[in-house]
């Protein structure tokens, strides 16, 4: 696989470092061209790239999921073709299923559920083929009440959470970062929407017109702020507005702030409760 350069420090309260969203963009790109001449060690890289994967079988940002699914489908296409399998999944020997795979389902996700009590687990195939497969474990910890330090400082704050229909709640955005680069570049805010509530959208444009950010979406419940640069030791205010639809109470989401190409530098504002009458 490729690598570049880590722009930031590791995160300072984690065990484990998630892989850097732009060595998998890199790599992915790597990949495309390797497919397109043919060359076997597409293999490699594409091994590589489905191991990067989390949880839910994504990656770190947007740009590097596109580009990494972009890659695995383009390698899938031929793959397929050629694929005519049955695995055979046991846990502690008992056999749990078979699933079958050929070219009609090669790109449809299988899912089995394997007792939280296995301890070995195997997979056997028979009949040809290259298949991707990912094993998740899920699981709840309890953490202690520690300090979490981050480079990136956000909060978001709602003016009033018990309102009437119609009335308008002004939200106030913060956020400053602290870190060892000089910049974050691109930033990403998500400010939460309640439920029963729709943004301002005036209040949005004056943020444009301002200069405060570059372009907005709204997606759901989360207006999606565009900074195209925060240098270091440099705070930025946004005052926006939402407005109330419906009675409701409900808990306001999170909100999250973090840098497009370096996710490593991320924040999150906790949410509220809020009620309309």
């Amino acid at each position: 696989y490729w690598e570049l350069e880590p722009a930031v420090e590791p995160m300072r309260d984690m065990y484990w470092q998630p892989p850097s969203s732009k060595n998998v963009e890199v790599t992915a790109y790597g990949a495309l061209v390797l497919i397109e001449h043919r060359d076997a060690r597409a293999n490699e890289v594409l091994k590589w790239l489905s191991a990067q994967r989390n949880s839910l079988g994504g990656y770190g940002s947007t740009q590097d999921t596109v580009l990494a699914f972009k890659a695995l489908m383009t390698a899938a296409a031929t793959q397929a073709k050629d694929t005519n399998a049955t695995i055979t999944v046991t846990a502690d020997g008992k056999k749990i299923t078979q699933v079958s795979v050929d070219a009609d389902n090669y790109d449809v996700l299988q899912i089995v559920e394997i007792p939280g009590s296995a301890e070995l687990i195997t997979l056997s195939m028979s009949g040809k083929g290259d298949i991707n497969y990912q094993l998740v474990k899920r699981f709840n910890i309890i953490l202690p009440d520690e300090p979490v330090f981050t480079d990136l400082e956000f909060e978001v704050e709602y003016d009033a959470t018990d309102v009437a229909v119609n009335d308008i709640v002004d939200v106030y955005a913060r956020v400053n970062y602290t870190g060892t680069a000089n910049s974050t570049g691109m930033l990403i805010l998500d400010v939460a929407v309640p439920t029963g509530f729709a943004p301002v959208v005036s209040t949005l444009d004056e943020l444009k017109t301002d200069g405060l950010i570059s372009r907005y979406e709204i997606a759901g419940r989360k207006i999606i702020l565009y900074v195209d640069d925060l240098p270091r030791g440099e705070e930025l205010l946004f005052d926006l507005q939402v407005q109330a639809q419906f009675p409701v109470k409900a808990i306001i989401p999170d909100s999250n702030a973090y840098s497009y190409y370096n996710p490593e530098i991320k924040a999150e504002s906790r949410g509220q409760e809020i009620v309309v009458v």
